[in-house]
């Protein structure tokens, strides 16, 4: 895999990841379904934010060591 393929493919997944993270985050206070409590419903979706965050940091990052321009 040459760096430019490795990069677009960094950015393909930064992008996916951002889209989910903010998708989580509309759902924090949101009404739970299913029977889930309030409570539940906010940590998933909070949990499920900030791991996708963490993946779109570290792609970020990655993508900065290939071409920091």
């Amino acid at each position: 895999m040459t760096k430019n393929e490795l990069y677009h493919a960094l950015q393909t997944v930064s992008n996916d990841a951002l889209r989910t993270a903010t998708k989580h985050e509309l759902q924090i206070g949101g009404k739970p379904l299913y029977g889930w409590s309030q409570e539940k419903h906010d940590a998933y979706h909070l949990e499920h934010s900030e791991e996708a965050y963490v993946v779109y940091k570290y792609c970020f990052a990655r993508q900065m060591q290939i071409n920091p321009d």
